[in-house]
């Protein structure tokens, strides 16, 4: 996704639902689940404005097999995987800032004080995660770099040195393979 004109992956729901293009899309059947009845992005199609059809992105460390992380960070591929981060403590889906929106994986750079996606705040500076053990918090963002305004154009992360925002998601993201 992205807010370029004509750019029909900003408003195509089978992108979502299908089986095709996603292993969890033909579980759930309905596209709009996928998007914060809060978030009001919108892209522009045949000189029409259109609302984009996604807001929550997938924690990169899950389901995946490659990530970009290097290869000592754990990655979650069933259940019994979820050990640290116990379940309660590892955020599995999260409502991504406007800007940063692009694919269905959210990225967290372990390595770098840096936000390589951003987590959303449209709810007065706050941002909903939703959890392994199938719990969803809202977590109120402490720092201003984090509660970035929307300014429709598409960021590529940014540096964040000692954002206790940014730590708190890492923490809940993954842990180094052999940490128990």
């Amino acid at each position: 996704m992205d807010y370029e004109e004509d750019n029909s992956d900003n408003t195509n729901t089978l992108f979502l639902i299908e089986p095709i293009f996603g292993r969890i899309g033909g579980h759930i059947g309905n596209h709009e689940v996928y998007k914060c009845p809060s978030d009001r992005s919108w892209a522009e199609i045949g000189g029409e404005t259109h609302p984009r059809v996604r807001s929550y992105s997938m924690n990169g460390f899950v389901g995946a097999r490659r990530h970009s992380g290097g290869a000592y960070w754990r990655l979650f591929l069933k259940t019994t995987d979820f050990r640290h981060p116990a379940p309660v403590n590892t955020w599995v889906f999260i409502d991504e800032h406007e800007d940063t929106i692009d694919d269905g994986r959210f990225s967290v750079d372990h390595d770098d004080p840096w936000w390589v996606d951003l987590a959303a705040s449209r709810h007065g500076g706050s941002g909903t995660l939703s959890f392994a053990d199938g719990h969803a918090e809202i977590k109120r963002w402490v720092d201003p770099r984090t509660r970035k305004p929307v300014e429709r154009k598409k960021v590529f992360g940014f540096p964040s040195p000692n954002n206790p925002d940014l730590l708190w998601l890492k923490e809940r993201t993954t842990s180094i393979v052999g940490e128990l």
